[in-house]
């Protein structure tokens, strides 16, 4: 249910690129491919796998989109702390990011489709502050509240 659910989310994202995409089906070619700017490690959406290859949700739907709108790209990796660096000096033409005041006049943003927020609640008397980055090998308990529903 959760995978679904993430690749569904992600689908919807995606799909709001698309709008603006088609335009762009004409500005790539093979030799100068959209690029994608990915966080390197932000598993299980994106990152880079043991064979140094892009993976995760996120690049699994990129590759269906950009196949299906035939617009010939690649994936440029970085740490999330220079993705909007990238964005911003033109290193990449795309990439995933939240809105974010301080951004907004720097950067072009898709209409917000939906917005996904997340709480990690833990004991006080841990020392360790958790994050979605720091769950590995940790037991974790989900609440199933609001769900996105296909309409």
């Amino acid at each position: 249910m959760k995978i679904r659910l993430c690749k569904y989310i992600i689908l919807v994202i995606f799909s709001a690129i698309v709008l603006g995409a088609e335009a762009a089906v004409n500005d790539y070619s093979k030799e100068h491919p959209l690029l994608f700017g990915i966080d390197m490690d932000y598993p299980p959406m994106e990152y880079i796998d043991e064979n140094g290859k892009p993976s995760g949700y996120d690049v699994e739907f990129t590759n269906e989109l950009m196949k299906r709108l035939g617009i010939p790209f690649t994936f440029s990796s970085n740490t999330w702390t220079n993705i909007a660096g990238d964005v911003i000096a033109g290193r990449v033409d795309l990439a995933m990011m939240v809105y974010s005041p301080y951004r907004k006049d720097s950067t072009n943003y898709s209409k917000a489709i939906f917005r996904l927020y997340y709480q990690v609640v833990y004991r006080k008397k841990d020392t360790c502050r958790y994050d979605i980055r720091n769950m590995t090998n940790k037991r974790v308990a989900c609440m199933a509240s609001r769900l996105a529903l296909l309409v």
